[in-house]
């Protein structure tokens, strides 16, 4: 158990999507299981394909995955914010029919925070499967 520990901690990864398995399984030049991988694995089956032979590969593919869920799990958090922003309207000085945007600092601060966690998102190198949603959010915030 211990000399596999390596390879348990990254094919255990939480992180990891159907997708992740498909290259797992590419890389040891097997076909995918058929049915559903919520049915499991057996670390056996995947001895007998000689996974720990490409224990480093398999670990990269891991991190991927680990870094893939922290960058969805970011975006999701700018999202919901933006989601739930309500802007506040007061009366433009006397008028009852005119109005405009109330206190902003705390808006403003939040936007910077986001723009700030967008633009790294952008520079990850694991951006790549949310690109594009990533592109438009920048863009939301840019706009705002």
């Amino acid at each position: 158990m211990l000399k596999h520990s390596n390879l348990i901690l990254a094919l255990g990864s939480k992180a990891m999507r159907l997708h992740h398995w498909e290259k797992v399984y590419n890389l040891l030049d097997a076909a995918m299981p058929p049915g559903n991988l919520d049915v499991g694995i057996r670390l056996e089956e995947l001895l007998d394909l000689k996974a720990d032979e490409h224990c480093s590969e398999i670990e990269d593919i891991s991190g991927g995955a680990e870094g893939e869920a922290a960058l969805e799990a970011n975006l999701k958090k700018v999202k919901d914010i933006w989601n739930e922003i309500c802007f506040g309207i007061v009366p433009y000085r006397d008028s009852k029919e005119r109005f405009i945007l109330g206190d902003l600092e705390d808006l403003m601060t939040q936007l910077e925070d986001d723009q700030m966690q967008v633009s790294s998102m952008m520079g990850s190198k694991f951006v790549a499967r949310f690109r594009e949603e990533v592109e438009e959010w920048e863009k939301k915030l840019t706009y705002i």
